[in-house]
């Protein structure tokens, strides 16, 4: 087993440099930090999508099995240190390839507008793999491959199919667009279309106003007490209301 004990080795350096957004574009690659997060990669069967892995050897002592197929690194506590992108880092590091963008094609897609924070962009990853919303259009949003989207989405960027797209497009490709708002018709009373758009809106400014005004429909999530919830939070409950009633 190869042991990287300098900042200058040449596959250090290269998983450094997948912390700039440029370099992850022009190398199709991101990297994926968290004990968890890598094991899940290879557990839901990605483990052909890791160029390689950089890991503790307690860690790599720990999970030896799991890593076999994949080329994998021990390095120390202090280059670990280098690349964690969190104060308290987890000392395992994955290069992954990213996933190639396709056509939509399913009956449950997204539209995401100007979703900014990062871990918001992650978690709402997660929750359109587990509902079914597996085809994702970002416009304007934060980059789905920063090392705090690809830690909040933990594992499930494969699973989808992210591409950047606008309200035109999707509207183009069969989709009824369906806009999240306060304003709109109660998710659980709506009739929704066969092949849906659900779009949610930019943390504090909501969905734009060129989109709204080529929405097929308005829905939105009955509430006690409050005004509004955290954007990965609506599309959560939205996406798990509208999978219910998909013929």
């Amino acid at each position: 087993m190869q042991e990287i004990t300098s900042k200058d080795n040449a596959v250090f350096k290269y998983a450094a440099k997948l912390k700039d957004k440029r370099f992850r574009a022009d190398e199709g690659q991101y990297l994926a930090e968290g004990e968890r997060l890598v094991l899940d990669l290879i557990a839901y069967g990605f483990s052909g999508d890791i160029a390689f892995i950089l890991v503790e050897k307690p860690i790599y002592d720990r999970h030896s099995t799991e890593f076999a197929a994949v080329k994998t690194y021990i390095i120390t506590e202090k280059l670990a240190g280098i690349l964690a992108d969190t104060e308290n880092g987890q000392g395992i590091f994955a290069a992954v390839k990213k996933p190639a963008s396709k056509p939509p094609s399913g009956k449950n897609a997204l539209l995401l507008d100007r979703i900014r924070d990062p871990g918001n962009l992650g978690t709402i990853i997660r929750s359109a793999a587990a509902f079914g919303f597996r085809d994702i259009a970002t416009d304007n949003c934060a980059d789905p491959f920063s090392p705090k989207t690809v830690r909040a989405a933990m594992g499930c960027i494969p699973k989808v199919n992210l591409f950047e797209a606008d309200v035109g497009f999707m509207k183009s490709a069969g989709y009824s667009v369906v806009c999240a708002d306060m304003g709109g018709l109660p998710a659980e009373t709506f009739s929704r279309p066969e092949k849906m758009c659900l779009v949610i809106g930019n943390e504090a400014n909501g969905i734009s106003d060129a989109i709204r005004s080529k929405a097929d429909a308005i829905v939105s999530i009955s509430m006690e007490g409050v005004e509004s919830l955290n954007a990965s939070v609506s599309a959560a409950i939205l996406m798990y209301e509208l999978k219910k009633q998909e013929k």
